[in-house]
């Protein structure tokens, strides 16, 4: 989990860096005298403020039909125990719906 924190948490001050670069490159170019007013136009279009964007988490869930407990699960590191030691049967899905379906076709069989 901390692991996962840092890793946001660097990309994110990544991101803030470089507007702080870029916006103080602009104000560089806008306070000079011979500033082209098309090229700083330009520039203001290309290097807009820096705005936050959450960042999106990637889902994904794990269809256990054939192990110790059948389920839908978030995380391989909760589903890989329901698999060990015997033979077992799984999949990868990037929606939950898919994943019941997966378990619920195992069930009916």
């Amino acid at each position: 989990m901390l692991l996962d924190f840092s890793r946001t948490l660097v990309t994110r001050i990544e991101a803030l860096w470089e507007a702080r670069k870029q916006a103080k490159y602009i104000e560089a170019v806008a306070n000079s005298l011979e500033a082209d007013p098309i090229a700083l136009r330009a520039l203001q279009r290309k290097y807009k403020p820096f705005s936050h964007r959450p960042i999106k988490e990637l889902k994904v869930f794990y269809g256990v039909h054939l192990g110790h407990v059948p389920g839908v699960y978030t995380s391989w590191k909760d589903a890989k125990p329901h698999t060990k030691g015997i033979r077992s049967d799984f999949k990868r899905f990037k929606t939950r719906q898919k994943a019941d379906a997966y378990v619920a076709l195992s069930k009916s069989l």
